[in-house]
C-alpha cells in the first residue's frame, strides 16, 4: 500500500473534500487545549488545568466539566485515543482514588477496578464504537518500594451496555534488569480492539520501552517487546543486583525504655536551649557497658557489609547505564498506534553532548514508527518531534519552539515531514489567509547566549489532532504572545453536502479506488455499481461488478454509489 499518497495529493493541492470556497471558515477557541478528537471528526475534547470540555463539532455544543477549588474533581484524560465516533469520553475523574471512568448520556460511571482503590489506573484508549476500553490498573499507590505500581487490562462493552470486569493482558513480571517494573501500561488500542501498545517503565523509572499486546483469532492474547533486539548493543553483562544496601544500627534500639526516656528528656533540653552544642546528647552515653560494646561491634560489622554491598551494587550501577545509554530511550507517555493495528510510534529521546559547557543534558526528540510484527522503523531525525497521535495514515506530531516552548506542527509519513502550516495552506488561498492572519503573531523571544529580548513575527500552527481522514483537524498551542493561556483551532474540510470526495488512488468508504486510467477498481462484496454526473444524470451502473471496471473516465468530478452484499449501500464524490 503506497502510505504516502493522501499527503501527496493534499500538499499537491489536490481538493480530497469540498472545494477551497466551500470549505467551512476555520474557527478559534479561546482557553482551550484540544487534546483529542472522534474517529469521524465529530467530536473534540479539551483539557486545562484539571478542567475537560468535550465538543459537538457539528452543533456546536459545549459539555464543560470543571475542576473543583479544592482539586476534586479533578478530570485528566486517558493517554490514548479516549474519544468513540458518539462521543463517549474517557477519563480519571478523581486522581486520589483514580476512577477510571467513562462519560456517556449525560452521565459519568467508573470501570472495574475489583477492590484495588490506588492513584495509578486509568482509562486510556477506546474502540470507534466503544466495544473496548485498554488502560491501567493500579495495584497500589505510587511508592518508592521495588514493586509494579499499575498493569495492563481491557473492559470490553455487555449486551446491556455496561462494560464488564477488567481483564488483565499478559505482560512481564520482570524488567530487563530481572527487577519489578515499576509500571506495564496499555495506552492505545486499534479500531477493531485486536491491538494494544503500550509502554514499561523500569524499576527505577529512568528507562522506558514499548510492549505491544495481540488477541488472535481464538481471542487469545500474547505480547512482544519490539525494542529488544535494539537493547544492550554492546552485549554488556549485567552483574546481579546486591539488592537493598545494609541497614545501619540504630543506637534507640539499644536502650532500655528508661534509658530511653532519659535520652529524650536531655534531647528536649538540648533542643529547648537553642541547641547549644555542649548540651547536644549522645545516644551512647545512655546505654549500658555491654550495649555500648554490642553496638560498636554491630556498626563495625555494618561499616564492612556496607563496603562490599557498594563495590557490588556500583558495578551494578555502571553497567545499568551502560546498557541504557546505548539502547534506545523513549519518552514517558508519548506513544501512539495507527487504526488498523499494524504500526505504532513513538518519540525517541537521545542526549545531545556536543555543547561541552552546557551545564545539563539536552535531550532531543525525534518520532520512530514501527511495523508490527516486523523490525522495520522509519526514523524521523532531521528534525526535533514528539509524537502525538495518527491521522490518515500518517503520523500527527509536534515540534517544541525552544524560545518560547510554543508548538508547531508536522505530518510524518513514509520517512518524510511536511508542516502542518504546509498541508493547511495547500487547502487554498483562504485558508492560507486565515492562518496567517491568526496563527502568526508578534512574540518577544528571549536570546539566553546574548541576554537579549527581540520582538519576531512568528507563526505557530500547534500541536495537531484530526479525525481518521484529516477532513478535520484541530490543534492547540499557548499564547505566549498574550496572556499565555492556551489556545485552539480548527479546520473542518468536509464537504457541506454530506457526500465525502475520494482522489484517486485513496480508499473510502464507496469501496471504489478510481485508477489514473480512468478505470474504477472495485473492493469485494459490491452488487451493484452506479456512476452520476455533478448534474444528476446516470453515466454508467453495472450489476455484479468485477475488481475493475473498464470505463475511462474523462477528468473531472464524479458521484459513485456501490450497492453492497451486506445490504448496505455508500455514495462518495470522486476526483479523477
Amino acid at each position: 500500500m503506497n502510505r504516502s499518497l493522501p499527503l501527496m495529493l493534499a500538499l499537491a493541492g489536490s481538493a480530497l473534500y469540498a472545494s477551497a470556497a466551500d470549505f467551512k471558515d476555520p474557527e478559534f477557541y479561546s482557553n482551550t487545549a484540544i487534546q483529542c478528537m472522534s474517529p469521524n471528526g465529530q467530536w473534540a475534547v479539551s483539557e486545562i488545568y484539571g478542567t475537560v470540555t468535550l465538543i459537538n463539532i457539528n452543533n456546536g455544543d459545549n459539555f464543560i466539566f470543571e475542576a473543583g477549588e479544592t482539586g476534586s474533581p479533578y478530570y485528566m484524560l486517558g493517554l490514548g485515543n479516549v474519544l468513540t465516533d458518539d462521543g463517549l469520553l474517557l477519563c480519571v475523574t478523581d486522581l486520589s482514588s483514580s476512577k477510571a471512568s467513562y462519560y456517556e448520556n449525560g452521565e459519568w460511571k467508573s470501570l472495574d477496578t475489583g477492590n484495588i482503590q490506588s492513584g495509578n489506573s486509568s482509562a486510556n484508549g477506546i474502540t470507534p464504537d466503544g466495544k473496548r476500553i485498554c488502560g491501567n490498573l493500579g495495584l497500589i499507590s505510587t511508592t518508592l518500594d521495588d514493586v509494579t505500581m499499575a498493569v495492563p487490562a481491557i473492559w470490553d462493552r455487555q449486551a446491556d451496555g455496561s462494560y464488564g470486569n477488567y481483564v488483565l493482558l499478559p505482560h512481564p513480571e520482570l524488567d530487563f534488569t530481572g527487577r519489578a517494573p515499576q509500571y506495564i501500561t496499555a495506552v492505545a488500542i486499534s479500531d477493531d480492539g485486536h491491538t494494544v501498545v503500550g509502554q514499561i517503565v523500569d524499576c527505577r523509572g529512568a528507562f522506558l520501552y514499548p510492549i505491544v499486546y495481540v488477541e488472535d483469532a481464538d481471542g487469545k492474547w500474547s505480547y512482544t517487546l519490539p525494542t529488544d533486539h535494539l537493547m544492550n548493543p554492546d552485549d554488556v553483562k549485567l552483574p546481579e543486583n546486591p539488592g537493598e544496601s545494609p541497614k545501619m544500627p540504630q543506637p534507640a534500639d539499644y536502650l532500655s525504655p528508661e534509658q530511653s526516656d532519659a535520652y529524650t528528656q536531655a534531647y528536649n533540653e538540648w533542643v529547648a536551649s537553642g541547641y547549644v552544642q555542649d548540651l547536644y546528647p549522645d545516644a551512647m552515653d545512655f546505654m549500658t557497658d555491654e550495649k555500648r560494646a554490642e553496638y560498636e561491634a554491630d556498626t563495625a560489622a555494618y561499616d564492612t557489609a556496607l563496603a562490599a554491598w557498594y563495590e557490588k551494587y556500583s558495578a551494578f550501577d555502571q553497567a545499568y547505564w551502560d546498557i541504557v545509554s546505548t539502547s534506545p530511550h523513549f519518552q514517558f507517555n508519548q506513544i501512539a498506534l495507527s487504526p488498523d493495528g499494524k504500526f505504532f510510534a513513538m518519540t525517541n529521546a537521545v542526549e545531545d553532548d556536543s555543547d561541552p559547557t552546557s551545564w545539563m543534558p539536552v535531550t532531543i526528540n525525534h518520532v520512530w514508527e514501527f511495523e508490527i510484527g516486523s523490525e522495520k522503523i522509519t526514523k524521523y531525525e532531521d528534525i526535533a518531534l514528539s509524537v502525538k497521535a495518527y491521522g490518515d495514515n500518517c503520523i500527527l506530531a509536534v515540534e517544541t519552539d525552544a524560545s518560547t516552548n510554543c508548538f508547531n506542527g508536522y505530518l510524518l509519513q513514509d520517512g518524510k515531514a511536511t508542516s502542518l502550516y504546509d498541508f493547511l495552506c495547500a487547502k487554498g488561498e483562504k485558508i492560507k489567509e486565515w492562518v496567517d492572519l491568526n496563527m502568526t503573531h508578534d512574540t518577544e523571544v528571549y536570546d539566553w547566549e546574548n541576554d537579549v529580548v527581540s520582538v519576531q513575527s512568528l507563526t505557530f500552527t500547534g500541536l495537531p489532532v484530526a479525525s481518521r481522514d484529516m477532513s478535520v483537524i484541530a490543534s492547540w498551542t499557548q499564547s505566549v504572545w498574550g496572556d499565555y493561556s492556551p489556545e485552539s483551532y480548527l479546520f473542518d474540510f468536509r464537504d457541506p453536502s454530506g457526500i465525502k470526495t475520494v482522489a484517486a488512488g485513496i480508499k473510502s468508504d464507496s469501496k471504489v479506488i478510481v485508477g489514473a486510467d480512468g478505470n474504477l477498481h472495485v473492493a469485494d462484496g459490491v452488487t451493484k455499481l452506479t456512476v452520476y454526473g455533478l448534474g444528476g444524470e446516470c453515466l454508467m451502473q453495472q450489476d455484479k461488478p468485477g475488481s475493475t471496471v473498464e470505463c475511462g473516465l474523462a477528468s473531472g468530478v464524479y458521484i459513485v454509489r456501490t450497492d453492497n452484499a451486506d445490504g448496505s449501500c455508500s455514495v462518495a464524490k470522486v476526483i479523477k
